[in-house]
């Protein structure tokens, strides 16, 4: 990194935060020689013929002098500190704030060697195997499956061309600007004339806004208002966008069960409603799915689609399809309150809640929860979505019980249950929107959060109610408690068949719920920490706090633990059961299928009738996989193992057919091997889950079809094909 013609805080600010340098702000920076508003293939000859014949030595950066100012050390001091806090955990950014101090202080040569060893360092560090984990998770949770054995790859989607949207508050306001912005003819449904005017008017201004900001022609004319709910008659997709009410949202899926032609696909925006008993209320159940939306709708990229039993593949596969189109990731889960992210959310806020009570102050647990790297700690993410929304949901659920005194105040069905949340709702204090909640604002909708006295105060008057003493809770128990409690639920979410895999809970905390994308997802987390350290954790935690439901380990964190799979085995062991399997799963939950067993010599895998899996482990090189495998299924597997149990910086791959030739030294043996391959039934095209991270050596080649069929001196050749058995073989070997 040179300094020597771009001042020391835009280098950091394109190196630690990868900010964009625009073409004519390079040129002033000294990053490029010539900016041309004409034929670059021409400015470019012209450059060259200038510099023909002449010594390029003086062009080198390493002859640059560097100027020091004179205030050098208060300058990187400085920018350490906003990196350190802007990063929030992560370590790329402060390592890029250390390469550029080593580019001014050391000479060009030492420089360059200690930017090697800091790149070798983040290269191997447990972030970036997160950051590189949740890249591939973030593809692979396309490819949904459900315990009825419906599948993907298996079920076709309707097609879509008309959608209605009914209800236009926050949710359907953004709903509707999505759908417009796919491509979509949209009818936008709301009863209330005056919210209608007002619905009308901003979601243009949305349109108007996204299509200045992406260079795109305008949607507006793509959306139609109506008033009567009869308007939908003619759509493909009905997506219920009203607010959180059971009675309301089941007199909807009346109407538009007798309104809606044949074929209608039903949905529902609910974060958390029963979608079976939304089903019940229409003529064809298997046409009604969830689409879980998150605020903003036309800006978060997170949707899960949520099939109940009776949802048909072909229902789940449109919705599924329908997100894609609208630029989100869509996750399939099951139906179950609060399905994966907000069931989860629940230990994690009650966690929150009981440190208030034994002696923590909001500031303190958001504080340690935004060092782990969360963009908000729990209370201001309270204070944003207003803390009037999971009053309304205790309420509906019976928990919330004014003037209640004494212990019974503090027990919800001989659960320890905290009022503290509601004993501020009945004081007015919604959070942002009214300027008072866990922090003070200067007015309402204020976004500056502030600690309020009031608050501090009226905690501790709490406690003297209760009979609380006050104590001192450390950073690591607030962070244990807090993430430790959600990471139990997530398991107990796989136990139950809820979710697919690890990778589906993970996707969804951190494009949905700001988990720190550096630390991969909190399934991933769990993994790197070590299960048995989590589980030794929670007991200790549930041994002090036994009414607390959300600590008590679930059977099959107990079960993982103990069979001492290390921490990438026991997800790659999860996502075996799940996706290899070809049979189906029935009715029966996850732990009722799947055994296993894992030795320090041997892990053992067994869950269904006609397709067992043994996998062995690879101290001899080889790990061999029996069963009746498809090609599909081949390439699941090779991405699976390449994910889980390699390095996936220093990986080549080649699959079925290729291996005859795996390591020709020769670019033109390899390229005619990948031409013959071409077409083959049991050669599989790329789809961008086979990867080398190492093209920049200039040796590695990558082409259309699976990648690296020839040649490589990467780390590793990873070979993945069928033998006449019918079984599939993966050799590792270290080069």
């Amino acid at each position: 990194l040179s300094c020597s013609n771009a001042s020391y805080s835009d280098d950091q600010q394109v190196s630690a935060y990868g900010r964009h340098a625009t073409a004519a702000e390079a040129l002033q920076l000294g990053i490029v020689d010539e900016v041309t508003d004409h034929s670059a293939v021409d400015a470019a000859v012209k450059f060259a013929q200038s510099v023909a014949g002449k010594s390029l030595d003086a062009r080198r950066i390493s002859t640059y002098p560097c100027p020091r100012s004179p205030d050098l050390a208060e300058i990187f001091e400085k920018a350490m500190k906003e990196v350190r806090r802007s990063a929030r955990g992560a370590i790329a950014p402060v390592t890029c704030v250390q390469a550029v101090h080593a580019s001014v202080t050391l000479p060009y040569a030492k420089g360059m060697e200690r930017e090697r060893e800091l790149f070798s360092t983040l290269f191997t560090s447990g972030q970036a195997h997160a950051l590189q984990y949740y890249f591939f998770a973030q593809r692979a949770v396309s490819r949904w499956s459900t315990p009825s054995g419906a599948r993907w790859d298996t079920s076709k989607p309707r097609p879509v061309r008309k959608a209605a949207v009914i209800g236009l508050g926050t949710m359907g306001r953004g709903i509707s600007v999505s759908l417009a912005q796919a491509g979509l003819s949209v009818v936008a449904v709301e009863t209330q004339e005056k919210q209608l005017l007002e619905a009308k008017q901003a979601v243009s201004g949305m349109l108007e806004r996204s299509a200045k900001r992406r260079g795109v022609p305008l949607a507006d004319d793509k959306i139609k208002y109506n008033c009567s709910v009869q308007a939908v008659a003619d759509v493909d997709l009905v997506i219920e966008a009203v607010f959180e009410d059971m009675a309301l949202k089941k007199t909807i899926f009346q109407q538009l069960s007798g309104i809606c032609k044949p074929g209608t696909l039903l949905c529902t925006n609910t974060s958390g409603l029963d979608i079976d008993e939304l089903a019940s209320q229409t003529q064809s159940p298997e046409l009604v799915v969830g689409m879980h939306f998150f605020a903003p709708a036309h800006v978060m990229k997170l949707l899960e689609v949520v099939y109940g039993p009776r949802s048909s593949p072909e229902a789940l596969a449109t919705a599924m399809e329908m997100g894609k189109k609208m630029g989100k990731v869509s996750v399939a889960v099951g139906n179950c309150r609060g399905f994966v992210g907000n069931r989860m959310l629940k230990p994690y806020l009650e966690q929150a809640f009981f440190l208030l009570e034994e002696g923590a102050t909001p500031e303190q647990v958001d504080q340690v929860l935004e060092e782990f790297g969360f963009a908000m700690g729990v209370f201001k993410v309270s204070d944003l979505s207003g803390l009037d929304v999971g009053w309304k949901v205790r309420k509906a659920d019976g928990l919330v019980v004014p003037g209640s005194t004494g212990k019974s105040a503090r027990i919800r069905g001989g659960s320890r249950y905290s009022p503290l949340g509601d004993l501020l709702c009945e004081q007015g204090r919604f959070g942002q929107k009214t300027g008072r909640g866990w922090y003070q604002y200067d007015k309402p909708g204020g976004r500056v959060a502030k600690p309020d006295p009031w608050l501090h105060r009226f905690l501790e008057e709490y406690r003297a109610r209760h009979g609380l003493v006050a104590r001192r809770i450390d950073h690591q128990e607030m962070l244990e408690r807090c993430l430790y409690a959600l990471i139990n639920e997530g398991f107990q979410i796989l136990q139950d068949g809820i979710a697919a895999g690890p990778e589906d809970i993970d996707v969804i905390y951190v494009l949905g719920y700001g988990w720190p994308r550096h630390r991969g997802g909190p399934m991933f987390y769990a993994g790197l920490v070590g299960l048995d350290k989590v589980l030794e954790r929670l007991e200790h935690y549930h041994q002090v706090y036994p009414d607390v439901l959300g600590l008590k380990p679930c059977s099959l964190i107990r079960k993982l633990a103990a069979s001492r799979a290390d921490e990438s085995l026991w997800l790659w062991c999860l996502k075996c059961a799940q996706q290899l399997a070809l049979c189906s799963w029935g009715s029966s939950r996850f732990c009722d299928e799947v055994q296993m067993r894992v030795t320090k010599q041997r892990a053992q895998l067994r869950s269904f009738p006609d397709a067992t899996a043994r996998l062995e482990r690879w101290g001899d090189a080889w790990i061999t996989i029996t069963g009746g495998f498809d090609c599909n299924t081949t390439r699941r597997l090779s991405y699976v193992l390449f994910l889980f149990l390699l390095d996936p910086g220093n990986v080549g791959m080649a699959t079925s057919g290729a291996h005859k030739c795996p390591k020709s030294e020769k670019l033109d043996e390899a390229q005619a091997l990948a031409k013959s391959c071409a077409g083959r039934p049991d050669f599989l095209p790329c789809d961008g889950l086979s990867i080398c991270a190492t093209h920049s050596h200039g040796k590695c080649f990558k082409l259309h079809w699976c990648c690296h069929l020839g040649w490589c001196h990467c780390k590793f050749v990873f070979a993945c094909f069928n033998d006449q058995s019918g079984s599939i073989r993966l050799k590792t070997q270290r080069l």
